[in-house]
């Protein structure tokens, strides 16, 4: 490979120019070309890094003009905010200034805190809760602010969980793959009277600054890792079919709130003080926990340089795990980087990890 023969009478071998016949290449490069004797060279152009055979791998260079603060909230590298060479593709973030103190915005939901350590991001949900109520069938739909792409670098994190506040319902959160799985669910209860109506009288005792509700009035249920990113379903319904036509019923609420955020009291008290109309959800600013990672890995066996085994390809992370002192782990789309034991710091950006 990278010759030819010319003739069978004298043997002269002529080189070829893999850049211009990529066939010849064992790994394609999408970067910058150049031919040798016998070979190739692929690199990233001039200004970027990244991963040269892998189609859309290399990246602009990170620039000391990124502004890497909003408000309180620091903003590490791979993400940023303005010009696309601050971040990586998926990770920008906005500053909205029209508040007294500047909040850092993640699509509609505002980023309180970015872990490299961890690979997650806190985030406030300002949106309406999911609201039942009787007359109303059931209610199906999902909006965290920011898409469930498959080019979306977030997952929703185990640290969440899935709480249902009502009487007779019950509510689940489903991947966006093709098979749907169920990544979890809980049915909320009340005592019935005579007549098998609910009684919402019931429900916990708001004086209970208990954290954690286990079917009487409210449930709560740990969330399982997505394979798939960012869910696509949320749903709450009625358990029994007839009480869609009862519109004495209380009002029920989903909601997807980080581990150890719920607490009954407050949350009561918030929803009855909000609840403006009969027919429209209140809003609760709802703290939850996205994980993220970095998606551009090149897929296993695609264009994996020759004789490097797919352990390799992860620990090499080429371009992104910048700094000298870092690792690369795999995740579940993708991978993250990580600084070396006995070091701390950014290991996306040159000598990050100190």
């Amino acid at each position: 490979m990278g010759f030819t023969l010319t003739s069978l009478i004298y043997v002269h071998c002529v080189d070829i120019d893999e850049c211009k016949h990529a066939e010849f290449q064992i790994n394609r490069c999408y970067g910058q070309c150049t031919n040798t004797d016998g070979a190739f060279q692929c690199r990233c152009p001039q200004g970027t890094h990244g991963d040269p055979y892998m189609p859309g791998g290399c990246f602009s260079l990170l620039t000391d003009s990124c502004s890497r603060l909003c408000g309180n909230v620091s903003v590490p590298y791979p993400f940023g905010i303005g010009s696309h060479k601050c971040y990586l593709p998926g990770f920008n973030l906005t500053c909205d200034t029209s508040y007294n103190a500047a909040r850092l915005m993640l699509g509609t939901l505002q980023v309180v805190d970015i872990s490299l350590h961890n690979s997650t991001v806190r985030v406030i949900n300002n949106n309406r809760v999911h609201g039942i109520y009787g007359g109303v069938a059931s209610v199906n739909v999902i909006d965290f602010g920011i898409s469930h792409a498959d080019s979306v670098p977030y997952s929703l994190s185990t640290r969440n969980e899935l709480i249902v506040i009502g009487c007779g319902v019950q509510a689940g959160l489903s991947s966006a793959g093709n098979n749907r799985a169920i990544l979890s669910s809980c049915s909320s209860f009340c005592s019935s009277n005579k007549s098998r109506a609910y009684d919402a009288r019931s429900s916990p005792n708001i004086d209970d600054n208990g954290e954690y509700c286990y079917g009487n009035g409210c449930c709560q249920a740990r969330i399982t890792m997505s394979r798939d990113g960012m869910p696509s379903e949320f749903w709450i319904d009625w358990m029994d079919s007839n009480s869609v036509w009862d519109e004495a019923l209380p009002h029920s609420y989903a909601l997807i709130a980080e581990g150890g955020w719920f607490n009954k009291h407050w949350v009561y008290s918030q929803l009855s003080r909000s609840l403006s109309t009969k027919y429209l959800a209140p809003r609760l600013e709802v703290q939850i926990v996205l994980d993220w990672e970095i998606l551009q890995l090149q897929p296993i066996n695609s264009h994996a340089p020759a004789n490097v085994s797919w352990h390799h390809q992860y620990a090499m992370c080429p371009g992104i795990c910048r700094s000298k002192n870092s690792l690369c782990k795999p995740r579940i789309r993708g991978y993250s980087c990580h600084c070396s034991d006995g070091y701390d710091g950014n290991p996306y950006t040159v000598d990050g990890c100190k």
